[in-house]
């Protein structure tokens, strides 16, 4: 498609599962991509991303939001498909729903009320059910004594993030999509409608982006004149690598059970710096478990780990486009691993060529800055660009 020899169309600014799932979707559209990746000695992000594939509860107060999230799951199978039949491996999703375990009367009644709050928000096109103890112990009968409800959507499911990047990867170059490792991108200029990005050993020129570089979409944005206020979480799992006999065939807010019969004891996410995951978050995770599921005492944990992970202020994913540099995206958000076939099935076709959709704009530059979650000093400084305070979230519209 490109009219600029050895020019890509599309350059997306990192190689995690974000950046590759529009990199491959956008590559399947027909568009040249190419993918600068800086190899980091922390650890990846997507690595120790969350398994889950998860709506329920997501995205309260932001009916778009909602409907985007309710979209990728509606995309994943057919996402699925193409990721198995192109990289010749077996199926990623497992998709059999999901349980969010209450421990009170009172958190089961507020559960009710959000989800019920998110059905309405999305035109009823959000099913769910809320059970009582007596109706979850006929589906699982391990449940302990302390839980007393829980909320179930037929929507989540979970996928291992480490297989679904190779397959990623191994797609996106089957479709020319060239991955240049090692490069950390120091600026960006958009110059005559070709954006030029320089690192340490290259220049590198296209005309379009996509940032999708977690944290540093942050100094990145600036590049473009966009506010992209996000900032570092630490997340932490701790495994049980002991395999023990099948018991838990859903995924749930506490605990999973993996393919090999070890037990994953649900994520904490907390503000970070780069220090370790907190003993307490830790700790806290498994006592709730075992409070879901008290046989799990037994068991011996074998080994935990944690990598930092992508967030902005109120929780959301935020996609935008710049106004002031035409061609310019950037996608960030903690849920990549559900968000995955959305970005590639439908962010990245309308991305190469925006007539394919009409766009839904949501303002929300002021509402960050007024709420008082960011200030516009948190934004880096460039030089030859002066940051608007207002900033716009573009959502395709679905047909």
């Amino acid at each position: 498609m490109s009219d600029m020899p050895n020019v890509p169309d599309i350059l997306v600014v990192g190689g995690g599962i974000v950046g590759l799932s529009i990199a491959y979707g956008a590559a399947r559209q027909g568009a040249q991509v190419a993918v600068l990746d800086e190899s980091e000695l922390e650890a990846d992000p997507s690595h120790s991303n969350s398994s889950l594939i998860w709506v329920q509860g997501k995205a309260a107060g932001g009916p778009a939001q909602a409907r985007w999230r309710r979209e990728s799951v509606r995309q994943w199978s057919r996402f699925d498909r193409a990721l198995c039949d192109e990289a010749g491996i077996g199926p990623l999703l497992q998709q059999p729903g999901g349980f969010f375990f209450c421990f009170s009367d009172e958190d089961l009644q507020r559960r009710g009320q959000l989800m019920q709050a998110l059905q309405d928000s999305v035109d009823g096109d959000y099913p769910f059910e809320m059970l009582d103890r007596q109706s979850l112990k006929a589906r699982l009968p391990e449940i302990g004594p302390e839980v007393v409800g829980a909320s179930f959507t037929a929507m989540d499911g979970q996928v291992d993030p480490a297989e679904l990047l190779r397959a990623l990867r191994i797609c996106c170059q089957q479709r020319g999509v060239v991955i240049h490792q090692d490069q950390h991108v120091g600026s960006i200029r958009h110059l005559q409608g070709t954006f030029q990005l320089r690192t340490a050993t290259s220049v590198w020129r296209a005309r379009k982006i996509v940032l999708a570089a977690g944290l540093d979409n942050r100094r990145l944005a600036a590049h473009v004149g966009m506010l992209m206020p996000v900032f570092r979480q630490r997340g932490g799992r701790v495994l049980l690598s002991q395999p023990i006999a099948p018991f838990l065939p859903y995924p749930t807010n506490t605990v999973r059970q993996f393919n090999d019969g070890s037990i994953c004891f649900g994520d904490a996410v907390e503000d970070a710096g780069l220090a370790g995951a907190s003993l307490d978050s830790m700790g806290e995770m498994v006592l709730q478990g075992l409070r879901t599921f008290p046989h799990l005492g037994r068991v011996h944990l074998t080994h935990s780990w944690q990598a930092p992970r992508i967030g902005a202020p109120d929780g959301s994913p935020v996609w935008q486009a710049s106004q002031r540099c035409p061609g310019a995206y950037v996608v960030t958000g903690e849920s990549s691993v559900t968000l995955a076939a959305a970005h590639a099935m439908r962010l990245a076709p309308w991305i190469v060529d925006r007539s394919l959709s009409d766009t839904q704009e949501v303002t929300v530059g002021d509402a960050v800055l007024d709420a008082g979650l960011v200030t516009q000093s948190m934004a880096p400084t460039v030089p030859f660009l002066t940051l608007d305070k207002t900033t716009r979230t573009v959502f395709p519209v679905l047909p």
